[in-house]
């Protein structure tokens, strides 16, 4: 088992036995990988795997607030499922889901997030595309800089984005779904 999430396999045992939550023990789980991922962000010399580790975390923290404020979850759920992020506060983002979908959209349009609030009214859909467009966009960024391993974990983080959307291709294609909807689910492209 990997260093960071060590000291939370006890505590996920523990947990287990004793309330038998599956909610509990994914959150826990969940949170100790995603503050492994920003402990490791932060402390990569390379500027393209810190910027791709604090952006996933950050859009990790806005997608189990909207999931939460969608099933009404109270504050302190939130408060114990977030993990910390550099790019957003955690406690404000907690408390506008708790408190309301608009106030969610207000706090994601104040951090410079409001691409994702725009994209969550049109549909779910439309923000999960929105979020890996996001991690693309920084990829794109580092796509003719020789001068370091940025270009090589480019291509293969846009090699799994590929990948996904050939998924969703093939799938829609197989259900039989229209256009419209598969349009909405494409993600942008690396090339």
């Amino acid at each position: 088992m990997p260093d960071p999430l060590k000291g939370v396999a006890p505590q996920a045992y523990e947990l287990m036995l004793k309330t038998r939550d599956g909610q509990a023990l994914d959150t826990l789980v969940d949170r100790a990988c995603l503050c492994a991922m920003e402990k490791a962000g932060k402390a990569s010399k390379n500027k393209l795997f810190r910027q791709y580790e604090l952006l996933s975390v950050a859009l990790s923290d806005i997608k189990l607030a909207v999931r939460a404020q969608k099933m009404g979850k109270p504050l302190s759920f939130l408060q114990q499922a977030l993990a910390p992020s550099s790019l957003l506060d955690t406690d404000l983002l907690a408390r506008a889901a708790a408190k309301s979908r608009e106030d969610l959209f207000a706090y994601l349009d104040k951090v410079g997030f409001g691409d994702a609030a725009e994209s969550l009214k049109q549909s779910g859909a439309a923000f999960e595309r929105w979020c890996d467009n996001k991690q693309i966009d920084l990829l794109k960024q580092e796509k003719y800089d020789i001068a370091s391993v940025g270009p090589v974990l480019a291509y293969y983080l846009a090699r799994e984005n590929e990948i996904k959307t050939a998924r969703i291709l093939l799938t829609a294609k197989a259900n039989g779904f229209d256009d419209s909807v598969i349009e909405e689910r494409v993600r942008a492209m690396y090339v």
